[in-house]
């Protein structure tokens, strides 16, 4: 039996909207999508993590600092250590921009290395702590200190602390969103997180095609 031509026509416009919005744009940059194919290995650069070409290191131990005082003091910062012909590399998280292993992605902030765990226009960090991982070591976190949270500018690659000022500054990229952030009536710890993923909803972060 034949469809409606309205609803045919209806489901033609689906199909279009759903190709359309699965495809690689004609730059060869792609939304991105959890499970994305981040190459692991060190970021020097912004520019590195934007076009998914870290300096690749086949095996790296990830070592973060007993402390988020120390840290952000600048005193130790967490570091990457490998081997080399026979000789034990160690790179500073102050030398970096970041890195990526398993497919996720860490960024130096304050000489700390944050996971990013929700992409887009204004990406949410949060600092590692606790536990032991594979070939991961990770000391005891101090958590009583100053705030272990923190964002990312995917326009300019700088991070912030988690803290209002700096969230409306970045909010403030879009007037619409911002606005309509001043306006709310929520609470500020709520209304925090729902005008984040407004934002990203809006501002959304592209990367390189991977074959």
């Amino acid at each position: 039996m034949n469809l409606p031509i309205r609803k045919l026509f209806g489901l033609v416009l689906v199909l279009l909207y759903l190709y359309g919005n699965s495809q690689p744009s004609e730059s060869g940059l792609v939304e991105y999508e959890f499970g994305y194919p981040f190459k692991t290995g060190v970021y020097y650069t912004f520019e590195d993590f934007k076009t998914n070409s870290p300096t690749e290191i086949g095996s790296f131990r990830v070592i973060t600092r007993a402390s988020e005082f120390v840290c952000r003091n600048g005193t130790v910062s967490d570091y990457i250590e490998y081997e080399s012909k026979g000789e034990t590399i160690r790179i500073n998280g102050a030398d970096i921009w970041g890195y990526a292993k398993r497919g996720s992605v860490y960024v130096t902030h304050k000489n700390m290395f944050y996971k990013i765990l929700m992409f887009g226009g204004i990406c949410f960090l949060d600092v590692i702590r606790g536990g032991k991982e594979d070939d991961e070591v990770q000391n005891p976190f101090n958590a009583a200190t100053t705030e272990h949270f923190a964002l990312l500018d995917a326009e300019t690659g700088k991070t912030f602390d988690f803290r209002i000022k700096y969230l409306e500054n970045l909010l403030s990229n879009d007037k619409e969103v911002y606005e309509e952030y001043l306006k709310s009536s929520l609470k500020r710890k709520d209304k925090k997180f729902v005008f984040l993923r407004k934002y990203n909803d809006k501002h959304k972060i592209y990367f390189p095609l991977v074959h």
